[in-house]
């Protein structure tokens, strides 16, 4: 039986990109019975001026540069909201580029590895103290970035891979970013694969059949995790 959310139903959700929207994250709250408020902001859609009626939000990652705010305005816009959608007390999730903006909106500087290493493929997480509470010890979890936060006053660090410290942090009570992807599937996964931006032979990047074999072995557990932490997060009974 589907377990019904008893708060706001709507669930505003931020892409930077036209890929499908059959992520993890989006599958798992429809069928918890959230209405999904896709918004796609880069292409001109605007975002709502209050947290009215909302349950929560969701930003996605994308190629976008958060420096290059002056040349990608929407990125201030989203900062906007997601800041909003925190101090409001609603659940606020960013993953990878909305991590990014998350931290941007605070404050905190977002850039390069200054080595150049770049991490796509399947990583490690190691939780600190603090986040053992909400990730637990080995998970590997989907990754596609070169770019990372610092970390804003105020935040905790919850987990750090061996090439990029700032994987995971948290705000507030509701309020997370994360830089890796626990909605991608291994089957959206290979659809990365083969895009044409694949940074294949990149510092750090793992190889295909490195990346196929960390994702059957990991695909099943990152997808238990996040789910559980999607229900915690937006507040389902369990």
């Amino acid at each position: 039986m589907t377990k019904r959310p008893t708060a706001a139903k709507r669930i505003v959700l931020v892409k930077h990109h036209n890929d499908r929207n059959d992520d993890r994250a989006s599958q798992h709250l429809a069928a918890r019975g959230f209405d999904l408020d896709w918004r796609m902001p880069y292409a001109g859609d605007s975002l709502p001026e209050t947290t009215d009626g909302v349950a929560g939000t969701i930003v996605y990652g994308g190629g976008q540069p958060i420096p290059e705010v002056e040349r990608y305005p929407f990125i201030a816009d989203e900062a906007r909201w997601m800041r909003q959608c925190s101090e409001a007390g609603l659940p606020t999730l960013g993953i990878c580029m909305g991590a990014q903006i998350l931290a941007h909106a605070y404050g905190a500087e977002v850039g390069p590895h200054p080595a150049g290493e770049q991490e796509f493929g399947w990583y490690e997480l190691e939780p600190t103290n603090e986040g053992a509470a909400h990730i637990p010890a080995g998970l590997a979890v989907p990754q596609m970035h070169y770019h990372t936060f610092a970390l804003p006053e105020g935040a905790t660090l919850l987990a750090s891979s061996r090439a990029y410290r700032n994987q995971a942090m948290q705000l507030a009570e509701k309020t997370f970013g994360f830089q890796f992807h626990p909605e991608q599937t291994a089957e959206t996964f290979q659809r990365w694969q083969q895009k044409p931006w694949a940074p294949w032979g990149k510092p750090g990047v793992q190889t295909k059949d490195e990346q196929d074999r960390r994702a059957a072995a990991h695909d099943e557990g990152v997808g238990a995790w996040f789910t559980g932490f999607l229900d915690r997060l937006f507040g389902v009974p369990g």
